[in-house]
């Protein structure tokens, strides 16, 4: 490419961001001879808006004070036949670097970041291991006194929990629905009666959904959530009957039943516990 500077004028006190990214897209399409016209025209709005895009992440990142090494690159790919190009936000690296002749003499260095972390946490190629990096270190439940990860361990912990009545909420953001999670003991009778040697089952009730909000990511969690439903009561299966959908509502219990599925708030599903089951020879 050719480095000749072109000046571009603006009736603007200060140019929005807009216009700096249109004119520098400009620039840079005026002196590139590998892409033609037609092509340029096709893709320039489509480079800008998500240059425009880049920046917003980029800051968003950057402002950001969690604890977390989540990353965000600085750059995006375009490719034309053979020629690739690499457009992003220029953000030069937080270090700095001494020259050969002295370290007294140092200058901020002006590498560009390829991607950037919270607390504008930020560095190139040379200066990567330089960069602070946040440890994941998981506090102790209050059920658990060492690290052993073995059956026993899992048993008294799921002891203590159904013990105590221990109830979970969970919530899926993709779906926009919610539910409660508890633990049941499998009695002396239930063995008896459903020759089952599993200990414990889990109990998904409480279910409630929160799609009546008229906005755009409750209508793509309804979506989803029906999606989910469709799934579930078009009678899957290898048998004649595999495309006939559910229609009563005993037959669409019994079927989420199988799938253990959610979809009404007076219904309850059993999950049993697979990993812990009593001994084949039942002592009482």
């Amino acid at each position: 490419m050719k480095t000749t500077p072109i000046s571009y004028s603006s009736t603007c006190s200060f140019p929005n961001l807009k216009f700096q990214i249109s004119k520098m897209l400009q620039h840079f399409f005026s002196h590139q001879k590998v892409i033609p016209r037609s092509i340029q025209k096709k893709y320039f709005n489509l480079i800008r808006s998500k240059l425009l895009n880049r920046y917003f992440l980029v800051k968003s990142r950057a402002d950001k004070v969690t604890q977390r090494n989540s990353r965000t690159k600085t750059f995006f790919n375009f490719s034309y036949k053979r020629y690739h190009f690499y457009f992003g936000i220029f953000t030069p690296c937080n270090f700095s670097t001494a020259y050969n002749f002295g370290t007294e003499h140092t200058q901020l260095c002006c590498v560009p970041s390829p991607y950037i972390m919270s607390h504008n946490r930020r560095a190139c190629v040379s200066h990567h291991k330089h960069l602070d990096i946040f440890h994941n270190i998981k506090k102790p439940t209050p059920l658990s006194h060492n690290n052993v990860n073995d059956k026993r361990f899992h048993a008294t912990l799921t002891f203590k929990q159904w013990r105590y009545h221990a109830k979970k909420h969970v919530f899926s953001n993709r779906l926009g629905i919610s539910y409660d999670v508890s633990y049941l003991a499998n009695g002396h009778k239930f063995l008896h009666t459903y020759k089952d040697r599993r200990m414990y089952r889990k109990r998904l009730n409480n279910f409630c959904s929160s799609h009546s909000d008229s906005s755009t990511r409750s209508k793509k969690q309804k979506s989803r959530f029906e999606r989910a439903i469709r799934s579930v009561f078009n009678n899957r299966g290898n048998n004649q009957n595999s495309h006939r959908r559910v229609d009563t509502l005993e037959e669409k219990l019994r079927q989420a039943k199988h799938y253990r599925f959610l979809f009404l708030p007076s219904q309850y599903v059993n999950k049993p516990l697979q990993h812990l089951k009593y001994h084949k020879r039942l002592v009482l």
